[in-house]
């Protein structure tokens, strides 16, 4: 369990995640932000690297799939006093792999598995009442119905955040596309003479 979290831990080397396991909710939210944009920018370095289509896909998932391997030895060894010293960062790199996962999820995904990536982000990221402004949080301002303007996209050049601010807009664009399908086919199924 303890070579396995060396090995997420270098996935962080240069950034300090450790500002995300205490604080207000609000900076917690600002520093899983910077965290999953940390992660991607180094996925996506190591993926310019490879010149194979596999080993691509492979730099792209290699956070994903070094924290699922740390939460198997984590789980088998939850009782014992290392794994008691190491729950608050375990449960930090399992929150932003479950960001990762849920932004990256493939039309093969069943619901549940989705509702359980969301359930996991929901359950590890903040407990509280306060309200937190999610989109703040994340470096975007309020949303704009012209979201696709020229002065949107110039704003997303311009970010500290690109690679989370282009997982959102392309979730948003997902969403939106598939409420539209859904609207289709209710549209499609109405009877000509209606």
């Amino acid at each position: 369990m303890l070579e396995k979290y060396d090995v997420v831990r270098a996935m962080f080397h240069g950034f300090e995640y450790q500002r995300g396991l205490a604080g207000t909710p609000q900076e917690r939210l600002v520093v899983m932000a910077e965290a999953i944009e940390w992660i991607l920018e180094q996925q996506h370095q190591a993926a310019q690297q490879e010149t194979d289509d596999n080993a691509k896909k492979q730099a792209h998932r290699r956070y994903q799939d070094a924290v699922l391997a740390l939460s198997k030895a984590f789980a088998l060894s939850a009782a014992s006093d290392e794994a008691r010293q190491i729950r608050d960062e375990v449960g930090f790199f399992q929150t932003i792999r479950a960001a990762l996962v849920k932004s990256s999820a493939t039309p093969g995904k069943s619901t549940a598995e989705r509702e359980f990536a969301v359930q996991q982000i929901i359950d590890r990221a903040v407990v509280t009442t306060e309200i937190v402004d999610i989109l703040s949080a994340a470096g975007l301002s309020s949303p704009d119905i012209s979201i696709l303007s020229d002065d949107f996209l110039l704003e997303i050049q311009q970010m500290e955040k690109k690679n989370l601010a282009l997982e959102a807009l392309k979730r948003l664009l997902n969403d939106e596309i598939h409420s539209r399908s859904r609207t289709n086919v209710t549209e499609e199924k109405k009877s000509p003479n209606d």
